[in-house]
């Protein structure tokens, strides 16, 4: 499949700056709306992506949740926009999704093997 003429774009890294929230602390400004993140329990994997297994054949998952974006262009152009603010603490606003509404939306085919620290391309 093709990807759609759009796949590739990612928000203008240019326009997001942060403005002082207090202690310090810095908010990043960016001109499109706020990732959607959920808090999660991973499935464990196997190094080939099958799911872990218990001995009596129960799904591991991992023992601690972890926020995961749904919005992975514009995190990263936030990501970039925090490093080039480096070394001043920066935050952004976010839309929690609820995890009942989570499951039935994008985590039903959701799957990791390194809980979002790495992708793989193809």
């Amino acid at each position: 499949p093709s990807p759609s003429a759009d796949a590739g774009a990612e928000p203008p890294v240019g326009e997001a700056g942060g403005k002082p929230s207090g202690g310090g602390v810095l908010l990043l400004c960016h001109p499109f709306p706020r990732i959607e993140v959920t808090r999660w329990r991973c499935k464990l994997r196997e190094a080939d992506g099958a799911p872990k297994v218990d001995p009596s054949g129960l799904h591991l998952y991992s023992e601690e949740e972890r926020w995961f974006s749904f919005d992975n262009r514009r995190l990263c152009c936030l990501q970039k926009a925090a490093v080039a603010l480096w070394p001043a603490e920066v935050r952004c606003e976010v839309i929690e999704i609820p995890q009942a509404l989570a499951r039935t939306r994008e985590l039903r085919k959701f799957d990791t093997r390194t809980f979002g620290c790495s992708v793989t391309i193809g």
